[in-house]
């Protein structure tokens, strides 16, 4: 069961990852650990009361990016159920088991984007349901085509245009610019898949017009953050992420992203189907070429 969706005073013994922990003066002047904890369903702060700054440097370099075995009770503040925490314990288990490619999705974003384009794409996410985006197919029979698969195929673009930039030194004054281009390009499929990966009775408008009325619903903010002409080229990019399949690239940026698009579909496709060979002359078929193992 779900940390807020447990009554007040219920016990709690759970494995969770810890990924930061800070030091917090209370009301009372006595001092107090919060836990960021998350299970492979669920994310919760857990509270230690009454600590001694002393052990509080070494307490938290053993706990963070650890998987904890944390016993407690549920608490609530604000309205928000926490956990009490009366014992923990370090286990030896993978802090990856516990890590979601959203959250690596948004570990990326925090590290590669300016204060202004992060606080651009938050700006449109808050306005998005972030569960269907989490959830979204990029696909509903091609690459990434399983729940979860739009975050993934954005995650791997993101990388992959990391590589770029890095080896393409002239690009880097453009990275905010390609990067957010890579977020929100595919963006609109959130309305065109079903949580099953089923097209919507939506589907008959292409995901790019989605992506483009979501920009432009927060045109005057989005210009404020990051002036007009960015968000202009934001456009571009999502109308031109096709290229030849569609609008054709009408700038440097929308060229890299759709280069680094169809890149990432084809060699996913393959990388998918080699999972399921069974035909009997050892190949597959992959964007119209028949490619052997």
């Amino acid at each position: 069961m779900l940390i807020k969706e447990m009554t007040v005073g219920s016990a709690v013994n759970v494995k969770c990852l810890c990924s930061e922990v800070e030091l917090i003066t209370c009301s009372n002047w006595s001092k107090a650990l919060f836990l960021h904890l998350k299970t492979k369903d669920d994310s919760f702060i857990g509270k230690i009361w009454n600590v001694n700054t002393s052990d509080v440097d070494s307490t938290a370099s053993t706990y963070t990016d650890k998987v904890l075995d944390i016993t407690g009770k549920v608490i609530q503040y604000k309205g928000v159920n926490e956990v009490k925490i009366t014992s923990v314990k370090v286990t030896d288990e993978p802090a990856s088991d516990y890590i979601s490619d959203l959250d690596v999705f948004s570990k990326f974003l925090k590290e590669h984007l300016s204060e202004n384009y992060l606080s651009m794409i938050k700006l449109v996410f808050d306005s998005i349901d972030s569960d269907k985006f989490a959830a979204s197919y990029a696909d509903e029979a091609h690459h990434d085509n399983m729940s979860g698969g739009l975050v993934r195929h954005t995650l791997k673009m993101l990388k992959i245009a990391e590589t770029v930039i890095d080896n393409l030194p002239d690009l880097k004054s453009m990275s905010d610019r390609i990067y957010s281009g890579i977020v929100f390009h595919d963006i609109g499929k959130i309305w065109c898949y079903s949580s099953t990966g089923r097209t919507t009775d939506m589907a008959y408008v292409d995901h790019k017009a989605f992506g483009i009325e979501l920009l432009s619903q927060h045109k005057q903010e989005i210009i404020g953050l990051i002036s007009e002409d960015e968000y202009y080229q934001l456009l571009a990019i999502i109308l031109g992420h096709h290229g030849g399949y569609g609008e054709p690239c009408r700038s440097v940026a929308a060229l890299i992203v759709h280069k680094i698009d169809a890149l990432d579909a084809v060699l996913t496709e393959a990388v998918q189907k080699l999972r399921t060979v069974t035909d009997a002359n050892n190949s597959i078929q992959v964007n119209g070429m028949r490619l052997h193992i």
